[in-house]
């Protein structure tokens, strides 16, 4: 039977941070982490239609800042995130 990997507890508040401020501001989104092979590290995705009438700028500042947040106790932490992804769903 396969093993399923639970993702760290600081990933998963992460993903849940963004799901919920998001919607808090009116954008629902859908939100995946995944682990970087061979690195501590993680890629997140953001997909909401709603960044349609974004710029990128706007939407990297935006979901940086709930990340800031999402994981301001533990700072370290933010630095094992290489990027989120902010991506237009069609």
């Amino acid at each position: 039977m396969a093993s399923v990997k639970t993702k760290p507890t600081f990933v998963q508040q992460l993903v849940g941070g963004l799901k919920e401020r998001l919607s808090t501001l009116g954008i629902p989104a859908k939100v995946a982490a995944e682990k970087i092979p061979g690195l501590d590290m993680y890629r997140v995705y953001v997909v909401a239609q709603k960044f349609k009438s974004m710029m990128h700028s706007e939407r990297q500042d935006l979901v940086w800042r709930i990340a800031e947040e999402a994981l301001s106790k533990r700072k370290e932490d933010l630095m094992r995130i290489s990027m989120i992804l902010t991506l237009e769903d069609k």
